[in-house]
């Protein structure tokens, strides 16, 4: 196992942060607000926001003197009832596959260790949230400690696959696609660690008995899960815990926007004018005028909150970054362009010609690198639309529009806007706020995660071989939920599929599979036999 004084990055002597290389002097001022009364963000851009909540705070102390805070903004924009039998909106999952055979136990040990136990350089613990759960009072959400925190209830064996000899990906997603939404339980804090032994990626149709299927594998494997309400953290956060405490690397997966760089007072002066003074066009084009219509859009009212969870094969990350020095394009739109090429194939194949959308629009998270990353927080993103062409037919044109659209939103105003606007929401009540970031603009609702590029050791045992990321609907009504992330040289796509939009799981892996052909077809686009190709 892993001890302080073999953790990458890890400073036992000054007991210091493994991301404070990433916070900037003026972040600092921030994040010593944030420690003491909860702001941890820019005076002169939120401040007249949480007037009312400055009321409300000591109320909440004098009335429920044992609660913790009001939630944050960010937080509190991902609120939702926690006991909700017919399912949960806002789960996240991520995890790896590892070579190896864990104890439990010394799993808890470690998280109990270098994760509760662990104090950044200012005393206090990064990771405090894992201790809370959360609830309403007055319509606003607030944090409550939780009374009988218990670590056996949070890291555990998967039961339903503990007696089991093997469990294939496929066996381990079709159960997870109606256990992601599952309410946590009752006042306990809304994350688990899942621990599933003796995985296989695949069963081999010739091994029939059990017993042949648990001597079948050559070496043992295992899969780590954390499943997480996105009121507690986002993404990166979660897989920071993963790579930088668990596998003890020194990485940060976010990386610095042109949009996001520092500017000057009379450079924030003119960019927060504009902003305003384009406030209303973006609004009305990204909730009007540019508003998703087409057959995969459904209503929240009929979503049912069961997925069919499907991944695609590893794909090389070379050819990403190959395709996209040929055609002078960013990687992203390589990834996307395959969604786009995928979406459209299927629709073909399906015999549905006529129905395709002109455009399909994806939310997308926006990492935000100047909000320091030193907690499990919701601070450091922000979102905005990806537009995809479906209805194009040529595969290089297609390509083409995507990466206009990527390179537009480089310097676009309304990703950084939006976070200029987001603390206006906690100065309203849940029903309210609700209502306020309802998004109804989607067909997909996305997450791109760029993972370490070699190979990573969990714990200081175990090989990691690949990672898993499971992102559903979240705020959005969103259908599908896509994440795309990358490990070690390769690239994988992985799909949350309403099952009232595909009710058969053979559609959402037809779909996986298409996307995966699209991408790899990138390697031929330059070709003049495939620039003239109608697709």
């Amino acid at each position: 196992m892993l001890t302080p004084s073999n953790i990458t990055g890890f400073d036992p002597q000054n007991n210091r942060n493994l991301w404070v290389s990433y916070i900037t002097p003026k972040d600092r001022i921030y994040l010593r607000l944030e420690g003491k009364h909860g702001l941890g963000i820019p005076i002169r851009k939120r401040v007249p926001f949480y007037i009312f909540r400055s009321f409300l705070q000591p109320l909440s102390k004098f009335v429920h003197p044992k609660w913790v805070k009001l939630m944050s903004a960010p937080d509190g924009d991902f609120y939702e009832e926690p006991y909700n039998q017919d399912g949960l909106k806002n789960i996240l999952m991520f995890g790896v596959i590892a070579q190896g055979d864990p104890s439990v136990d010394k799993i808890r040990k470690f998280f109990q260790d270098y994760v509760l136990n662990y104090k950044n350089f200012r005393g206090q613990s990064p990771y405090q949230k894992l201790q809370y759960y959360f609830g309403s009072w007055l319509s606003y959400p607030f944090w409550k400690r939780a009374k009988n925190f218990d670590l056996n209830h949070h890291i555990r064996l998967l039961s339903e696959f503990e007696d089991s000899p093997c469990t294939s990906q496929e066996e381990l997603e079709m159960f997870l696609g109606e256990y992601i939404s599952m309410p946590f339980g009752w006042k306990r804090p809304p994350w688990e660690l899942l621990v599933v032994k003796n995985f296989v990626a695949e069963k081999n149709e010739e091994i029939q008995s059990l017993y042949q299927c648990a001597n079948f594998r050559k070496d043992k494997k295992f899969v780590l899960l954390f499943r997480w309400h996105h009121a507690l953290a986002d993404g990166e956060s979660v897989a920071q815990i993963f790579i930088n405490i668990f596998g003890g690397e020194t990485f940060s997966p976010l990386r610095r926007q042109p949009f996001f760089d520092e500017h000057n007072l009379w450079a924030d002066l003119k960019f927060y004018s504009r902003g305003l003074l384009r406030l209303g066009y973006d609004t009305l084009k990204l909730w009007a005028l540019e508003n998703d219509r087409n057959i995969w859009r459904i209503s929240d009212e009929i979503i049912s909150g069961n997925y069919h969870l499907v991944t695609t094969h590893k794909l090389p990350y070379n050819v990403a970054r190959t395709v996209s020095k040929k055609n002078r394009a960013s990687v992203t739109t390589v990834l996307f362009a395959s969604v786009a090429g995928g979406i459209r194939q299927y629709f073909i194949e399906a015999g549905q010609q006529r129905r395709i959308p002109k455009e399909m629009r994806v939310r997308v998270t926006v990492p935000i690198v100047k909000h320091a990353f030193n907690r499990l927080t919701n601070y450091c993103r922000s979102y905005t639309n990806i537009t995809l062409p479906v209805g194009q037919k040529v595969q290089i044109e297609r390509f083409a529009q995507v990466s206009k659209v990527v390179e537009l939103l480089r310097k676009a105003l309304v990703p950084s806007f939006v976070w200029f606007i987001r603390p206006i929401h906690a100065a309203l009540p849940i029903w309210l706020s609700n209502f306020n970031i309802k998004d109804r603009r989607t067909t997909l609702a996305g997450w791109h995660f760029p993972g370490p590029k070699q190979e990573l050791l969990l714990f200081g045992e175990y090989m990691v071989q690949d990672l898993l990321s499971y992102h559903p609907r979240l705020l959005t009504d969103a259908a599908i939920g896509l994440s795309i992330f990358s490990y070690n040289g390769a690239i994988r796509f992985s799909l949350c599929v309403d099952k009232t939009l595909f009710p058969h799981r053979e559609s959402a892996l037809k779909l996986a599979r298409l996307i995966e052909m699209e991408f790899l077809s990138f390697q031929e686009m330059n070709h003049p036999s495939d620039n003239e190709r109608e697709r």
